[in-house]
C-alpha cells in the first residue's frame, strides 16, 4: 500500500530487513530486522557492538549494564520504526521499540539450569517483578474528596505467556497489557546456559487523536500490523550453540522437550484490579463525540471487563507447545491500599 491508515499504520518495508548477527561466545545469534526509521531524528540506534559473552560482561562498559538484585544485563541490539497513516490527516500512528537483551543471573545454583523450562518461568516472574513492568501510579477516584492513598498498577502482566518452538529453540512468550496509556508490551526470552538467557522485546506505542487511553486506542488503532512486523523479526531468528558449548546443558536443552512447560499469569485478583484501573482511565483525553456534553465519558465497566477477558485468555500463536502449570504472578494489594476493588460477577462466581 501506498499510504497507510489508523486501521492499517504503514511500518517498515519487510523486504529491506537486514541481517544481523551477534557473537555470544557460547552461541551465535541471527536474526533480521528493517534499518531504523524511528518517530524523531535519533542516530543511536542499532549502534552497539556484535561481540559479547554469555559467560561474563567483563568487555561490556559498565555504564552499558543495568543490574537488579536478581541479575545484570546488557542491551545488545536496538532498534525503532514508526508507523503512519493518512498523511496530514493522520500522520504519526505509533512506532515500535525493540531491544535484545543479554541477562545473566547472579550467584545461580551450579544444580539449577535456565535450560530447564520451570527456571526459565520463574526467572521471567522475577524480571516482571523489579522491572518498569511492575510500576505503579497514583489511584483516581469518582469522589473529589476522597484523599486516600492508592496505588494502582500501570501494566497487567503477563498475559497469553505459552511456549513456542522454534527453529529447534523454546521460548517463552508474553505480552503486558497497558491499563493507563503505556506501551503494549510483546516478550520472547530463551535460555542461553544454565545461567543466562537472552530476551527479544517490543514496545509498542499506538496514536490517534480522541484515544489517550490504554483502552480507546485498541478500538482506533490494532496491534495487527505491528505484530506482523514482531513476527516476521522472530521467524528470523536462529540460536547456534558453539561446540565448546558444556555437553550437560546440551542434555538438559535436549530433555526440555519431555518436561512440563509451565507458564506465567497474573491472578484473578490482579485480573480484577487492572478492570477497575482501565475503567477508571477510559475517559482520559476521550470524548464521547455522540453525546459531547455528557458528565462521564467513561467506557461501560461491562466492556472493560470483557475486554480484559478477552486479553487474558490463552491464544496460542503458531507453533506453541502445550501449556503446563500455572505461576500466578500477583499484584502487591498491601501496597496498593486498603480501598477495595467490588468483583465482577465473573470473580463471585469464580469464588462460589
Amino acid at each position: 500500500m501506498i499510504f497507510g491508515s489508523e486501521r492499517h499504520p504503514k511500518g517498515p518495508k519487510w523486504s529491506k530487513a537486514t541481517r544481523i548477527v551477534k557473537d555470544l561466545t557460547t552461541a551465535t545469534l541471527e536474526f533480521k530486522a528493517p534499518l531504523p526509521s524511528p518517530p524523531f531524528a535519533d542516530n543511536s540506534w542499532a549502534e552497539e557492538g556484535d561481540h559479547f559473552s554469555t559467560l561474563d560482561f567483563n568487555n561490556v562498559d559498565p555504564k552499558d549494564l543495568e543490574e537488579d538484585e536478581h541479575k545484570t544485563s546488557v542491551i545488545i541490539y536496538s532498534n525503532s520504526w514508526e508507523y503512519r497513516g493518512l498523511p496530514v490527516l493522520q500522520g504519526y500512528c505509533g512506532d515500535i521499540g525493540f531491544f535484545v537483551t543479554l541477562s545473566r543471573l547472579k550467584n545461580h545454583p551450579i544444580n539449577s539450569s535456565l535450560l530447564t523450562p520451570e527456571t526459565l518461568a520463574n526467572a521471567v516472574l522475577k524480571e516482571h517483578d523489579v522491572s518498569f513492568l511492575s510500576r505503579t501510579g497514583e489511584a483516581i477516584f469518582d469522589d473529589p474528596y476522597d484523599l486516600t492513598e492508592l496505588k494502582w498498577p500501570v501494566y497487567l502482566g503477563p498475559i497469553n505467556s505459552q511456549w513456542l518452538k522454534k527453529d529447534n529453540i523454546q521460548w517463552l512468550y508474553c505480552e503486558s497489557q497497558p491499563l493507563f496509556h503505556d506501551q503494549y508490551i510483546v516478550t520472547y526470552y530463551a535460555a542461553l546456559s544454565h545461567d543466562a538467557y537472552v530476551s527479544f522485546q517490543f514496545l509498542i506505542t499506538r496514536s490517534a487523536m480522541n484515544a489517550g487511553n490504554a483502552y480507546r486506542i485498541e478500538q482506533r488503532i490494532p496491534l495487527t500490523n505491528f505484530l506482523t512486523l514482531v513476527h516476521n523479526i522472530m521467524d528470523s531468528v536462529k540460536i547456534r550453540f558453539s561446540d565448546n558449548s558444556h555437553e550437560e546443558e546440551l542434555n538438559q536443552k535436549n530433555a526440555a522437550h519431555d518436561v512440563d512447560m509451565p507458564v506465567i499469569e497474573a491472578s484473578s485478583e490482579y485480573i480484577e484490579l487492572a478492570k477497575h484501573v482501565l475503567y477508571m482511565w477510559s475517559a482520559r483525553q476521550y470524548t464521547d463525540t455522540k453525546n459531547p456534553n455528557k458528565k462521564d465519558h467513561r467506557a461501560a465497566k461491562e466492556d472493560v471487563a470483557d475486554f480484559i477477558d478477552a486479553k487474558v485468555t490463552p491464544r496460542p500463536l503458531p507453533n506453541s507447545l502445550p501449556r503446563g502449570e500455572v505461576l500466578y504472578r500477583y499484584f502487591d494489594m498491601h501496597s496498593a491500599g486498603d480501598k477495595n476493588v467490588t468483583p465482577t460477577t465473573a470473580q463471585l462466581t469464580e469464588k462460589q
